[in-house]
């Protein structure tokens, strides 16, 4: 497969002009431009051997597909903590430019229902069913150890060490976990430095009360293992202060002050849930203008898909979640009955489109935050995230208007406008 691009995203923000893709075997096997001759190099050795035959795309900007690292699945039955189990959301997440997902999934009371989700999502990371389906790439554990749940169920903060281990060896496949700093602290971090032995990238998050001493605290065991954690979903369900720092004081800055406590301490990544209504633009500008845009990973946090109409109701663990009217326009997904916020019913190219017309965002960097930095954040960035020799075809293709007209998932055509 060849695709040809006007403009060309690779890697870093950056750009090339009439580029050309070469997808060989569902891996990335060249990339070249007729503007830059030298860019011709770029080449593992393959070559199609059917050129006259060979299938060819071309579009006004070509890009990586997007990877999503936060999102509870679209639908596909009337439980929200089963939804990875049906296939309804990886038929649907080509369509939004997605085509890797790192699932999140949660722990209830009851946890028989997430031990047949992870199983289900194990199986999906060792083989896709369909090549139109968004691959998984790995799982994203929002919990067990949180202290303040927002719209989550009920969850087991107080589990031991032991019974925190089992629950980790469900998920072999785990690339991130959320961790609220507080409760760490009160046990010594000692399950943190579980996550860190085994390679697994703590979030730090949903925890409104976490101290300065906390987080420091976190900081300094990731810092023994060399480990850059994350924050989920900034803001939200976490807080700010501007005399007594928080969680959220602690994502708003690319290097530290030079203070004693503060020394030699990891800078953490983080996530916003960009569908501007999780957080105001406002809000979200600030972010922008503060971190660098390889540190933050746009998500959607979904819930339900965009597609779905207004009043669309279903299950969440002894609950219901309900798509309703957002006061500041748009939409959003909160408990039914309540205005608590329970995730979203956005989708990547929609917070794509958003970062070009709202923040005027060129798009070759719009896409570092949805595509490069989500993939680094979860160490998926050796197999996709960017443009590159040796990684998988995924590559996303716009018109001149930035609408989607085709998704390619390892070589092949996922998802197409004109179908």
């Amino acid at each position: 497969m060849k695709i040809k691009a006007e403009i060309l995203a690779t890697k870093g923000g950056e750009y090339i002009r009439d580029g050309c893709v070469q997808i060989t075997d569902s891996t990335i096997t060249s990339i070249s431009s007729s503007s830059s001759s030298h860019l011709s190099n770029h080449s593992s050795g393959h070559s199609n051997t059917s050129v006259d035959e060979e299938e060819v795309h071309e579009a006004y900007f070509a890009c990586p597909g997007f990877v999503e690292i936060h999102c509870h699945g679209l639908g596909g039955c009337d439980e929200m903590l089963e939804y990875w189990i049906h296939d309804y959301s990886f038929e649907k997440l080509p369509a939004y430019g997605t085509t890797s997902v790192v699932a999140s999934v949660t722990f209830p009371a009851d946890l028989s229902t997430s031990a047949r989700v992870i199983a289900s999502l194990e199986r999906r990371v060792k083989h896709t069913s369909s090549k139109k389906q968004t691959r998984v790439m790995g799982i994203h554990a929002e919990g067990p150890i949180i202290v303040d749940l927002g719209g989550l169920p009920h969850l087991h903060p107080e589990m031991s060490v032991e019974e925190f281990k089992k629950i980790l060896d469900m998920m072999p496949s785990l690339k991130i976990m959320t961790i609220s700093p507080s409760i760490e602290h009160d046990n010594g971090y000692t399950r943190l430095r579980v996550l860190l032995e085994r390679g697994i990238t703590p979030a730090l998050g949903h925890d409104k009360t976490c101290s300065e001493l906390h987080v420091l605290g976190a900081l300094r065991v990731c810092s023994e293992y060399k480990v850059v954690p994350h924050i989920t979903h900034l803001f939200n369900v976490s807080s700010f202060n501007h005399r007594l720092p928080s969680l959220v004081n602690f994502g708003l800055v690319e290097s530290y002050p030079h203070l004693p406590d503060y020394a030699g301490l990891p800078v953490p990544t983080i996530e916003i849930v960009a569908d501007m209504v999780h957080i105001h633009p406002l809000t979200f500008g600030a972010v922008l203008a503060g971190r660098k845009r390889e540190n933050i990973a746009c998500i959607t946090d979904a819930v339900l898909d965009s597609a779905f109409h207004v009043g669309y109701s279903c299950k969440y663990s002894g609950t219901e979640i309900e798509l309703v009217e957002h006061e500041g326009g748009g939409r959003k997904v909160v408990l039914k009955g309540t205005n608590t916020i329970a995730g979203s019913c956005s989708a990547q190219i929609q917070i794509f489109q958003s970062l070009m017309k709202v923040f005027k965002i060129p798009p070759e960097q719009a896409v570092t935050m949805l595509s490069e930095a989500p993939a680094k954040i979860t160490k998926i960035d050796d197999v996709v995230g960017a443009i590159e020799v040796g990684k998988r075809g995924d590559v996303l293709l716009f018109d001149k208007d930035f609408n989607l007209i085709k998704t390619i998932i390892a070589g092949h055509v996922a998802w197409s406008s004109s179908s």
